[in-house]
């Protein structure tokens, strides 16, 4: 009996959670799409400038010289 009414408690939890996700999802979808509208080359421009960042070439880390010389280390 106190199972039951676990479960049926929890049931109804899980419908007002679920019903508050999509309320909280379509108001996102909603803020997203005012964004998207009101400023899209800023939003271009920014990932753009993002992959130009990625691809910049780092040079490697110097190799430390240590009193092994040549040998190789754990950093090799």
């Amino acid at each position: 009996n106190e199972f039951n009414e676990l479960y049926e408690t929890l049931l109804k939890q899980a419908g007002a959670i679920e019903q508050k996700l999509g309320t909280l999802a379509q108001e996102f979808n909603e803020a997203a799409e005012k964004l998207q509208t009101s400023s899209p080359p800023t939003a271009e421009s920014t990932t753009e400038n993002v992959v130009d960042n990625n691809e910049t070439v780092k040079p490697k880390p110097r190799r430390r010289g240590g009193m092994f010389g040549n040998e190789l280390t754990l950093d090799d």
